[in-house]
């Protein structure tokens, strides 16, 4: 875990400037759907640290001090509801207790926790802790972590500071409320708990990111999303980009469907806002399939124009198509799905 967790502080580091979806079929504002974990945007990613208690190998301060850990009411109350013993804070050696604190921490507008993790310095105060365990959040039963779970049974001593980090990626969610609580039960002393952050900053840019579809999966889009700078479509593996009547994708640079790719757009009417658009200010290169989808009870009648697909430039063809019937037409007749250049 040490060595992902390095390579995810690493990543931390970076901006993000560039998109990968990660597979599935979810929508394009689904930030879980995409690798970095956010939605496609330009970020600035600052790493940030909170500390809790001090470091000072578990000499308690006093009442008042740092020692005596800030503490969410309700988290108190739920401790308490279930489990009998005592509640402390850090530098406390004494054994059969529960540490509670709550960490809370300032998020801006339009910034999101990309990755986190907790740094526990902990010591054996009697007894085994085998039973022991890492609570955070709130009770659900998948935010409960037991130290055997975590591998800290056999780590965890009376003579040495045992520092376990826990990896807090698949937590996401729940970090982005600026308040996190904790609950260690129950044979161990706190020295100190140090939570690291890294978080994205939207940043002013009118370009926009790169983006590419290719995880398998397909994305939706049901709205006017922030403008991209690229989008590659299948050009490494398959992927699919679904444009909902009342989706708009614009790029400011140049759009790549390869063979891997499918594009399909939806339509509920034959006017403008009825049917999905791609503005490509740049360069437009077609490969792999297009479909488009007549929905809702809509049938486009002979005669409809729908232009889909506006570019500076456009080259290639679509490997295969696949068009709604006219209505009332008993013959294959379509209209006209068209592309500008």
């Amino acid at each position: 875990m040490t060595a992902l967790l390095y390579e995810a502080q690493l990543a931390d580091a970076m901006d993000i400037r560039h998109f990968d979806w990660s597979g599935g079929t979810g929508d394009w504002t689904d930030a879980e759907g995409w690798h970095q974990k956010t939605t496609p945007n330009v970020y600035r990613i600052s790493q940030r640290d909170y500390l809790y208690g001090d470091i000072d190998d578990f000499e308690h301060d006093g009442a008042g001090s740092i020692d005596d850990a800030d503490v969410d009411a309700d988290w108190v109350a739920a401790i308490q509801d279930g489990s009998a013993l005592p509640l402390n804070g850090f530098d406390d050696l004494t054994g059969n207790q529960n540490i509670a604190f709550t960490m809370n921490y300032a998020l801006d507008p339009g910034e999101k926790v990309v990755h986190g993790s907790l740094a526990l310095a902990m010591k054996l105060n009697g007894g085994t802790v085998n039973t022991d365990f890492v609570r955070l959040f709130d009770h659900e039963p998948e935010h409960r972590l037991t130290f055997t779970e975590l591998g800290w049974d056999t780590q965890v001593n009376a003579s040495d500071t045992f520092v376990g980090v826990l990896d807090l990626g698949i937590f996401l969610a729940e970090m982005q409320t600026g308040s996190v609580n904790v609950n260690i039960n129950d044979d161990v002393g706190l020295d100190w708990a140090l939570y690291t952050i890294a978080v994205a900053t939207p940043l002013a840019d009118a370009a926009g990111p790169t983006v590419s579809i290719e995880g398998g999966g397909a994305v939706r889009i049901n709205t006017i999303v922030d403008p991209i700078a690229g989008l590659e479509l299948g050009v490494t593996g398959m992927g699919e980009l679904v444009i909902q009547p009342s989706g708009r994708l614009d790029v400011t640079g140049d759009f790549d469907q390869s063979n891997g790719g499918s594009l399909a757009f939806e339509l509920s009417g034959a006017t403008s806002g009825q049917y999905g658009e791609i503005n490509v200010a740049g360069a437009a290169a077609l490969g792999g399939a297009l479909e488009v989808r007549a929905i809702g009870g809509f049938m486009p009648s002979e005669g409809d124009v729908f232009h889909l697909i506006d570019a500076a430039t456009i080259s290639g063809l679509f490997s295969t198509r696949q068009l709604p019937e006219l209505s009332g037409s008993d013959s294959h007749e379509h209209p006209s799905f068209g592309h500008g250049a």
